[in-house]
């Protein structure tokens, strides 16, 4: 997996886009209003402020039922806490949880600014690179680390493997709210308790409810997973490899392809404060798709809170984001679901048609799913045809034994015609071929003459 550091600027401000070549006509090319909307936003009242703090659950009614998702929180790369304090090649074992995926909710809207003084900023994604600005998942930077001999030189025309299937990373609230009822799982998800007193008066379902949504409200401002885009109205049972999204109403042109689930590694667990291993976050995210899923970008455009995706292309309703995690991460085994590799066990035919996605993302999966394939006879031995015991006739049992007597040149004739001779009458035959052969070599002992 591409390393979870890297370039931690933030996006770039809608005047630095400007100065950089993003102009007015690629940044919204088929809406005039909603840039000249960006350009001059209006100030944002208390009442707006504490309103967008909130999960909108008429969004979530309104968008569950059909092919759309509710954009609810965009993020970019945060500064990591006490990164000063870290070695230069710190690991797992150096950081703390708050140090793990650090994010920042961007302000796409009048009504997230604070302060007067603050600006909109505008979140651009553009084909292979996704978000305009820092580096996240679709980078690989290890083929290119640091040599410590002073004297080898570094390529000055190296850049990064890039991933463009993973240009963007997602996560659904429904995501979330399967974590939440997990009940080995939920502790690492909830909002830490405070000091302030509960009213003893509040009913117990009134304050489950007031809890649930402190959770996911805590989750939208603080997102556990890495994600860049969380959306609401569709889970990894309902998205597939292959699907494309575009925005409703034409508000933006931006449009994205969904590549693949995302296959969560020990960062996760690190994050969310959970073991590792089989209890851990990410087995399960990994089994069952809830770690997020990646798209590519099509066609380059901006994106604001509170738009919504709309699903223009459905091509391979079968390959869910869920039923690909499952087939190729969530069953083998357990050997295999510790260490988080892939493995089959469905028919050789299935997974032929899985490498025939064309859309399936390569890094984590197709390449995965190809090898597997390649190697079939290594992860499935059960698939080798046995052959079944040849039934022996009596001329197969006594040919080894007449072979070497040489019984076949005493009787002049093929051992395949001792087939019908009763075993009782061979027996008897070799019992007195011993004690000949031992009567003969007495003689000869006695007269002291070379064996026969």
């Amino acid at each position: 997996m591409p390393p979870q550091d890297g370039n931690d600027s933030a996006p770039l401000s809608l005047e630095m886009m400007e100065a950089k070549g993003f102009g007015e006509k690629q940044l919204v090319a088929e809406d005039e209003n909603l840039y000249d909307f960006l350009k001059a936003p209006s100030r944002s009242t208390d009442s707006d402020a504490t309103e967008s703090t909130q999960v909108s659950s008429s969004t979530s009614s309104s968008v569950r039922n059909s092919a759309a998702m509710a954009v609810m929180g965009i993020y970019t790369r945060d500064k990591v806490p006490r990164e000063e304090e870290l070695p230069k090649d710190y690991g797992l074992s150096h950081v703390k949880k708050d140090q793990v995926m650090c994010r920042r909710r961007m302000k796409t809207l009048p009504k997230h600014l604070e302060e007067e003084e603050e600006e909109l900023e505008a979140a651009m994604f553009v084909p292979e690179k996704g978000l305009v600005g820092p580096i996240f998942f679709h980078a690989d930077l290890e083929e290119h680390d640091e040599s410590d001999d002073e004297d080898e030189q570094v390529d000055p025309e190296w850049k990064p493997r890039i991933y463009e299937e993973r240009a963007v990373l997602f996560q659904a609230m429904e995501h979330y709210e399967q974590l939440l009822d997990e009940p080995t799982l939920s502790k690492y998800f909830k909002k830490q308790e405070n000091d302030n007193e509960v009213n003893s008066e509040t009913s117990d379902d009134r304050k489950e409810a007031d809890d649930e949504r402190e959770n996911l409200q805590a989750i939208l401002e603080n997102p556990r997973f890495g994600e860049q885009i969380i959306v609401q109205g569709m889970d990894a049972s309902q998205i597939a490899v292959g699907d494309i999204f575009e925005i409703e109403g034409g508000l933006s042109p931006l449009k994205l392809e969904i590549t693949s689930p995302r296959l969560c590694c020990a960062w996760v667990d690190k994050r969310q404060g959970s073991p590792f291993g089989l209890a851990g976050v990410k087995r399960f995210c990994n089994m069952n798709g809830l770690g997020g899923f990646f798209a590519r970008v099509l066609v380059a455009g901006e994106l604001r809170d509170e738009m919504k995706f709309v699903r223009t292309s459905n091509p391979h309703p079968k390959w869910t984001l869920a039923y690909i995690s499952e087939a190729l991460y969530g069953e083998g085994p357990k050997t295999y679901l510790m260490a988080g590799w892939a493995h089959w066990q469905r028919s050789k035919q299935e997974l032929k048609e899985l490498c025939e996605v064309e859309q399936l993302g390569l890094y984590e999966w197709k390449e995965e799913a190809e090898y597997i394939l390649k190697h079939w006879r290594r992860y499935r031995p059960d698939s080798k045809k046995k052959k079944k015991p040849k039934k022996l006739t009596m001329a197969d049992r006594i040919r080894p034994f007449a072979t070497k007597m040489r019984l076949d040149t005493i009787f002049e004739s093929d051992v395949n015609q001792f087939s019908n001779v009763s075993p009782q009458l061979l027996l008897q035959i070799v019992v007195a071929l011993i004690a000949c052969f031992a009567a003969m070599h007495m003689v000869s002992a006695a007269l002291k003459t070379p064996n026969f």
